[in-house]
């Protein structure tokens, strides 16, 4: 009975389909009704608090993604060392002020001093976002006819960008897998 109700509850909080929901680094605010899906999904997952066993629980937090999705505060911190030092990388996420969301960066030398530091705000991630993972520009392989001169520029400046990124990092899909270029020569 408990492994029925945790499907019911996978199958209610899972608003947003399958495959990734975030805009870049910061997870996609939900509609009104979406919202109070998973707000009554959550009060009946816990209700009583025991209600679904470890196992159970965790599915449904993997496939719902409601470690992230409608939740109230989001803060994610993560960390890469490089040779000079750190990057820091922090997204602060809050539902009822998108306003103030924001993605932060810091760069610290060895001894923790700071090198460099951006703070992007919401607005300016998905911008970013839309352009080089979901505009007609970023498609490399396009054969969609550009009406006009903006238009071609504009295509110039994303692949010019796309292409400065896949210079320095490893190219990725959309599920942040790498993505190699080189044919398989045994094919």
């Amino acid at each position: 009975m408990r492994n029925l109700f945790s499907i019911a509850v996978v199958s209610m909080i899972a608003a947003a389909g399958c495959g990734p929901v975030t805009s870049g680094p910061l997870p996609t605010p939900l509609r009104d009704e979406e919202q109070r899906s998973v707000d009554e999904s959550w009060e009946r997952a816990l209700t009583p608090v025991d209600r679904l066993e470890r196992e159970p629980l965790l599915d449904a937090l993997i496939l719902t993604q409601a470690y992230q999705l409608g939740v109230d505060r989001l803060t994610l911190r993560s960390e890469k060392d490089y040779s000079g030092g750190k990057v820091i990388m922090e997204i602060h996420i809050t539902r009822k002020s998108p306003v103030n969301d924001r993605f932060d960066m810091t760069v610290l030398d060895k001894s923790g001093q700071v090198l460099r530091q951006f703070s992007y705000s919401r607005e300016e991630v998905e911008r970013v976002h839309r352009e080089l993972r979901e505009s007609k520009y970023a498609c490399k392989d396009s054969t969609e006819p550009l009406a006009n001169d903006y238009e071609v520029r504009k295509r110039a400046e994303i692949q010019a960008r796309l292409k400065a990124v896949e210079q320095i990092f490893p190219k990725m899909d959309e599920y942040g897998r790498m993505v190699d270029e080189q044919p398989d020569p045994g094919k």
